[in-house]
């Protein structure tokens, strides 16, 4: 088993294009209380300084968020060159999950999640720093599949890697866009400075979905997704799919899909219409209606990964740990130099702080070769002092 910092890697539980995300235990514990889930970026993206920065962004923004419905960050820290975020670990599914595996999942379920969503994404909108100036956090990528719904009933969004907000160092250039194209707003597809108003086109999205019981770009290549979003000729009424859509939620996902000057402003404004609706028409599922609808469709599938939990633990009881050898091995002919003594780990509140002005790493070589430098320098000198001398002698002679 491979271990990070303080931490024993149990089992793989994401894999992203730069970073995977792990269960773990503190030490050797065996304790389900004990249980993270630990972010570690990808081997080939370590040495990365670019990356780097925005894994730090990343952990700093984590850090400032603590909501219910966010998942919680509760440290970050490097151990032997490798960078690590530590969260809560959630026991649950992806939202895009759930809904894959409970096609006829309940309305009143499904609107209620989504309203879950906008209450967390409203509170990262409005959060601000420790002088009340907002930080215009834009989430960019809130999908299915960043939203994480537990089998105790609970909705938490996920993965703020890609978020924007003031005072971050890592920036996306004009021009550029991320995210997934088929939860995109047409302002994002076109590259644009966002708000958070791209968030709440993504949550449309999802309603959509919602009440279609579809995929709103089902068998779209991603292509033409970009070409019909810049044309601002996407969809937006779902009663168009299904006419027994009731007139209140269709008006809710035409608003929320609609251009930007036309859209809901503010996620607290579209989760008042949407919990009224419910209110009025259906009925606000509980946590425990969420529950138990989670826990019958995947019974077998969480009784496999407990069961694989618990394997990696005995593991850890019957053999204790061994270190696992480094995924970027040093080269041969190359001698490794001494390890640096890693910072220690830093907790979220600590993360969320900028660094201090003045406190950035100044440019040097490195103290071991300056003798190496210096008798480089002396051959040259003598090597030139040798040539001139030959030259002189043939010109006397």
């Amino acid at each position: 088993m491979r271990t990070v910092g303080k931490y024993t890697l149990l089992t793989k539980l994401g894999e992203g294009g730069m970073a995977d995300v792990h269960l773990a235990t503190r030490g050797t514990s065996t304790d389900p209380k004990d249980l993270v889930a630990v972010k570690v970026p990808k081997p080939e993206v370590c040495d990365d300084p670019e990356f780097s920065a925005m894994f730090l962004d990343e952990a700093r923004l984590a850090a400032r968020l603590e909501h219910p419905n966010i998942v919680k960050t509760l440290e970050v820290g490097e151990a032997d060159g490798t960078q690590y975020i530590t969260m809560e670990y959630m026991d649950g599914q992806p939202f895009g999950r759930v809904i894959q595996q409970i096609p006829d999942l309940p309305l009143n379920i499904h609107l209620s999640i989504l309203a879950d969503v906008l209450r967390a994404i409203d509170y990262a909108h409005e959060l601000t720093d420790a002088d009340g100036k907002p930080l215009n956090i834009v989430h960019r990528d809130l999908t299915p599949q960043n939203v994480l719904v537990t089998y105790d009933g609970v909705v938490k969004i996920l993965d703020f890697g890609i978020a924007r907000a003031e005072g971050r160092a890592a920036k996306t250039r004009q021009g550029q866009f991320k995210g997934k194209v088929t939860y995109m707003s047409p302002e994002q597809a076109r590259g644009r400075e966002l708000d958070r108003r791209a968030d709440l086109f993504a949550v449309g999205v999802m309603l959509y979905e919602a009440c279609t019981k579809e995929r709103m770009w089902k068998g779209v290549k991603e292509v033409d997704v970009l070409t019909t979003l810049l044309a601002r000729r996407h969809p937006r009424n779902p009663q168009l799919v299904d006419p027994t859509v009731h007139d209140d939620l269709d008006a809710i996902c035409h608003r929320a899909l609609s251009v930007i000057e036309h859209r809901y402003q503010t996620a607290r404004e579209m989760m008042s219409d949407l919990e009224k609706y419910l209110n009025d028409n259906v009925e606000m599922a509980t946590q425990q209606d969420i529950a138990e609808a989670l826990q019958a469709a995947f019974a077998d599938r969480r009784a496999v990964v407990q069961a694989r939990i618990e394997s990696k633990l005995k593991q850890l009881i019957e053999g204790g740990v061994r270190e696992s050898k480094p995924e970027i091995e040093t080269p041969a002919e190359k001698t490794p130099a001494p390890p640096n003594k890693p910072p220690p780990p830093v907790s979220a509140k600590q993360a969320a702080e900028p660094p201090p002005a003045g406190d950035e790493e100044k440019p040097g070589l490195p103290l071991d070769q300056l003798g190496t430098v210096k008798m480089a320098a002396m051959l040259v000198a003598a090597a030139l002092i040798a040539s001139l001398l030959t030259l002189v002698v043939k010109s006397l002679f």
